[in-house]
């Protein structure tokens, strides 16, 4: 309790982490009227809703090419990294359940709605360690939905776990084997020859 109310300590916090710092604060409150031991479990409660929040809102992002290499990156923090006209890269930023597959697809279709000119969309998977039932007949649906809009989906990184479920989904049939990539310079790579032959 004494490590948490020194005033270094709470400065550190709050520059390091505004939600850390609240629940803290929050935490040192209720200690301080409700007693330790319920200052303790309304801490406890607090880092569950907090990771529960999180988990349901993957920080998604448009990445484009660092020039001169093949890194990708949020065009939104570099502006420099260049995108690709009629192609979005887009990165979803975790794991794909029941809570995130909304937030992801919202997300998904606002980056669509400010790029009209896309054909096609390359979903990278780094991060995306397991995907649910639910999600994956969400994102089934949102392929669909795409594809009717004439924007094709192609997957970036996909691991061999993640891939197995998006099999069994429906998910690899419907955009085909060959539209899975092992890196994202691949996939970008696949789309400018599919541009060069049309």
């Amino acid at each position: 309790m004494l490590h948490l109310t020194k005033p270094s300590y709470l400065r550190e916090l709050f520059g390091r982490s505004r939600w850390s710092f609240a629940n803290c604060v929050i935490v040192i409150l209720g200690e301080l009227t409700l007693g330790v031991l319920q200052g303790i479990a309304l801490g406890v409660v607090l880092s569950l809703l907090t990771l529960i929040y999180l988990t349901s809102h993957p920080k998604v992002a448009e990445l484009g090419q660092l020039p001169g290499t093949e890194a990708y990156r949020s065009v939104r923090r570099r502006p420099e990294a260049a995108t690709f006209p009629g192609l979005l890269i887009w990165r979803m930023g975790g794991d794909l359940f029941f809570a995130s597959i909304e937030h992801m697809s919202t997300a998904l279709k606002a980056s669509l709605a400010a790029r009209p000119d896309v054909k096609r969309v390359l979903l990278v998977c780094a991060a995306v360690n397991f995907i649910d039932v639910s999600a994956g007949d969400e994102l089934l649906g949102l392929i669909k939905e795409l594809q009717k809009m004439d924007i094709t989906v192609a997957f970036v990184r996909v691991r061999d776990a993640v891939r197995d479920d998006m099999k069994r989904a429906g998910i690899e049939a419907i955009v085909g084997a060959g539209n899975f990539y092992e890196r994202t310079t691949d996939g970008v790579h696949a789309w400018q020859r599919q541009g060069s032959v049309a």
